[in-house]
């Protein structure tokens, strides 16, 4: 995340500089957690939180929120950041409408949409001193301490009111990566 953002500064940097003068044009679309159908057997980080939900992997749910949007929504904005003469020199945030989802919510959704494929779903969230002493022996829950119980929620406004963007509901999203997920047959 930290390597994204530097780019993004240095982009933005080089935009104001005398090297490019207005010569050129810049958009930068930011996703969130991103969502949605696998296209494959392979895992992204952010489906990985989701099949770890699904097959059990996670006995509970550590208190963190995600701002959700669908890899089909940030496929559909960066196509009109790239057509829409709007879009130049426009910096958009890739999220859905809904408020940002904690794990315990993901759990939930998939629960009530697809109880069948949610057998191993926990159901519990993990205090954070406890999630505090796992990373002791964790380096990836080591990672998440800094977010634990952070509600971050990105503004999609600029791209609606701008673009048009219509994001899908964050549940919907939920319930087609839980579909895809079992589909391919890594839950």
């Amino acid at each position: 995340m930290k390597s994204k953002t530097i780019a993004e500064r240095a982009a933005w940097s080089f935009m104001e500089s005398d090297a490019n003068s207005g010569k050129m044009e810049l958009v930068t679309v930011v996703p969130l957690m991103v969502f949605g159908p696998a296209l494959g057997k392979g895992l992204s980080t952010s489906l990985l939180v989701i099949k770890k939900l699904m097959d059990g992997s996670v006995p509970g749910c550590p208190n963190l929120y995600f701002a959700v949007v669908d890899v089909r929504d940030v496929a559909s904005l960066h196509l009109l950041a790239m057509t829409r003469p709007e879009a130049a020199n426009q910096r958009f945030i890739a999220a859905s409408s809904d408020p940002a989802v904690s794990m315990i919510q993901l759990g939930q959704i998939i629960r009530e949409k697809r109880p069948e494929s949610a057998k191993k779903v926990p159901t519990m969230q993990v205090p954070n001193f406890v999630v505090h002493l796992l990373s002791i022996f964790d380096k990836p829950i080591r990672q998440v301490l800094p977010d634990l119980g952070k509600i971050s929620q990105g503004s999609n406004k600029k791209a609606r009111e701008i673009l048009g963007w219509e994001p899908r509901r964050m549940e919907d999203t939920v319930v087609d990566t839980a579909d895809s997920l079992v589909e391919y047959g890594l839950v």
